[in-house]
């Protein structure tokens, strides 16, 4: 019987869990900058100084002391207090520096880097998680995203271009992202429906919808998918955006999520495989397992989404049978799918089946 496996991979959990640590603010040290916190009216020359105070824990963050670098890691987060005036320079400086120096340290200091970065909670840090988001290293990528997905009430607050441009950047690296765990946070931070006080999402719905039509694509030609074992989250995201989307809108994703779901229904009960993901045990090996996990929840959320979507009175479920390992129920269920969508949206996505082993059908 499938169990409760819709859990967030580990390494993403981790990331989270050092996001939230680095948040809890140490106590205010005495340091280089503490005449001028107080200051409400910054000089040249005073901006150039805390630059250089943060030029300077910077490298002590990128250097091979680890203990130095934890240090100097709490001093430039603690550095963001003062007059409001000294906070915005000081994050200026920290936008700066961070954004120079982060593509050439190695990964786990710029990872750092970004995470403290996001703890500052400013709207300008986004240019540099803009660029993060484009480097060729999985971890600052999946850090880029974080500190945009802590971001969101700040984002959504400011509006406009802001709001517009972080959309088109999320949406454009998810399209082309590789890694499941990445693609995930940046799924995450396209989740704009939960936050508090959420803003119009119907650019969210449009964004999320394109990611989610490009991504369909090697499903429905049955080729390679890359990042796979991310799209589940997408689609529960998608879930929370359905009264934003329009009657076209609700078609075209209902046909997107239909794909994955199909493929997925595919490749559990495919039986051309040494070991079938249905007959997949939790002793197998990580790759099955994990590729087992996924199929199952693209499934568990993408007919889900469906429900959603198309609210019939009485909804097939393949979830039902996949609980059971009944293959053919499975498929019996998908069928049933297929009747109602090809009434809806004008298709009935059949199953490609796969002979069984010795030649049977």
């Amino acid at each position: 019987m499938m169990r409760n496996r819709f859990v967030l991979p580990l390494g993403l959990v981790a990331l989270w869990l050092a996001a939230g640590a680095a948040a809890q603010q140490p106590q205010l040290p005495q340091d280089a900058l503490s005449t001028l916190r107080a200051k409400t009216d910054l000089t040249d020359d005073d901006r150039n100084q805390m630059r250089g105070f943060v030029a300077d824990r910077v490298s002590e963050v990128v250097g091979p002391d680890a203990a130095l670098a934890r240090e100097a890691g709490s001093v430039l987060r603690a550095g963001h207090a003062g007059s409001v005036p000294f906070k915005q320079a000081y994050a200026a400086a920290c936008v700066g520096v961070f954004g120079s120096a982060f593509p050439k340290a190695d990964v786990a200091p710029a990872a750092r880097l970004l995470t403290i970065l996001s703890t500052l909670n400013v709207v300008e840090a986004r240019s540099v998680f803009f660029e993060a988001l484009q480097d060729e290293r999985v971890g600052i990528r999946a850090a880029a995203a974080l500190g945009l997905r802590a971001l969101r009430p700040k984002l959504a607050q400011a509006g406009g271009d802001v709001y517009t441009s972080t959309l088109a950047t999320l949406r454009d690296a998810a399209k082309k992202e590789r890694s499941r765990d990445t693609l995930r946070a940046i799924y995450a931070a396209l989740n704009f429906a939960e936050i508090p006080s959420p803003p119009d999402l119907k650019p969210v719905a449009a964004a999320l919808l394109d990611v989610l039509e490009e991504r369909a694509k090697p499903y429905a030609a049955r080729q390679e998918v890359p990042a796979v074992g991310a799209d589940d989250a997408g689609l529960a995201v998608a879930e929370k955006l359905v009264r934003a989307l329009s009657d076209d809108e609700r078609r075209r994703l209902t046909v997107a999520t239909a794909t994955l779901v199909r493929r997925a229904i595919e490749e559990y009960t495919a039986s051309d495989k040494k070991t079938p993901l249905a007959q997949v045990r939790d002793t197998d090996t990580p790759e099955l397992v994990e590729s087992r996990n996924a199929m199952e929840r693209l499934v568990l959320f993408g007919e889900r989404l469906l429900v959603a979507l198309q609210s019939p009175a009485k909804p097939p479920s393949v979830l039902e049978p996949m609980k059971k390992g009944d293959k053919a129920g499975m498929k019996l269920q998908w069928k049933a799918w297929g009747d109602l969508l090809k009434t809806t949206v004008g298709q009935d996505f059949p199953l490609v089946e796969t002979p069984e082993p010795g030649g049977g059908g």
